[in-house]
């Protein structure tokens, strides 16, 4: 075990591990071999390695596979473990390996958890008021639809409950505010009325409800949604009223904050095999495309 923990700490002071090995000032430092690797990660050339590797005071037990494109499956048994807590999650374990079934070969792996990996996360940028203006023109009919700008990935908007109108009269006519939720993906079309009587007049469109696909999460003014994409649409509005124009507008002031996708940080994973003779057979590594290790330490 003495020997294990200096030939650690040769290693981590060589920089054996690949990737970020910066520690956090202050951070109490942790080396044990009490400790495992487990889990599966997809590097980007599309090696995958695999397995579980576990450390103890009798040594260390477990199997790792590695399955390289240009190289073929290489089969591992450790000798030894030794993890390190210090700002970074790290581990390094080592031992003997066969390459398609045919042994004499050794190797090392060096692994740096960051994580589950998750599904990353949309980061809240700086809010903002966007104004939706969409026109209904009569005699001819010509509609002049109003389209959210979305400067990053998706954008967070709160439903309003009124569209107020600028030129002409709602009557009782309809109003379409149309969003496709960054979440679920559905399309829903909040429906508003106008305030008009008997088809005259009216100076604004109220919500009535909102209609998406059932079972999902309902809409209702005042709910605050992340949207991939919104419209608004005048559908039909007051025509006939005296001194109405041969137009309907609708303005309405959205208050915006702009969403950017954040990619969640994935684990680090490096392995280098040797020949029998001792030369480089295989060094590959980098951070995952796909997939997680966990690194543990006990007690």
């Amino acid at each position: 075990m003495h020997l294990r923990l200096l030939l650690a700490a040769s290693l981590f002071a060589t920089g054996c591990v690949s990737g970020d090995d910066t520690d956090v000032l202050g951070a109490s430092l942790s080396v044990t071999d009490r400790c495992q690797v487990d889990g599966v990660g997809t590097l980007p050339g599309g090696d995958v390695g695999s397995g579980l590797v576990r450390g103890g005071d009798t040594g260390a037990t477990g199997t790792w596979r590695h399955d390289s494109p240009t190289h073929g499956v290489i089969l591992a048994t450790p000798d030894w473990i030794l993890c390190r807590i210090n700002g970074a999650t790290l581990a390094d374990f080592a031992g003997d390996a066969e390459v398609d079934g045919v042994g004499g070969y050794t190797y090392r792996v060096s692994v740096q958890d960051r994580g589950d990996g998750g599904d990353g996360a949309l980061v809240p940028g700086t809010p903002g008021v966007e104004t939706l203006r969409a026109s209904r023109f009569h005699r001819p009919t010509r509609f002049v639809d109003a389209t959210l700008p979305i400067a990053g990935d998706a954008a967070r908007v709160t439903i309003p409950a009124s569209l107020p109108v600028v030129v002409g009269a709602s009557g009782n006519g309809m109003a379409v505010l149309s969003f496709t939720r960054e979440d679920t993906g559905d399309t829903i079309d909040c429906r508003y009325h106008g305030n008009g009587r008997r088809g005259r007049g009216g100076d604004a469109y109220e919500l009535r409800h909102c209609v998406g696909l059932h079972g999902l999460p309902p809409v209702v003014a005042g709910d605050t949604v992340d949207v991939v994409a919104m419209s608004l649409r005048v559908q039909n509005s007051d025509s006939t009223s005296p001194g109405c124009t041969i137009e309907t507008t609708v303005s309405v002031d959205l208050e915006v904050v702009p969403l950017t996708y954040e990619a969640p940080e994935r684990d680090v994973y490096r392995i280098a095999v040797f020949a029998p003779d001792g030369s480089d057979f295989l060094d590959v590594g980098g951070t995952l495309a796909s997939g997680d290790f966990r690194v543990t330490t006990f007690d």
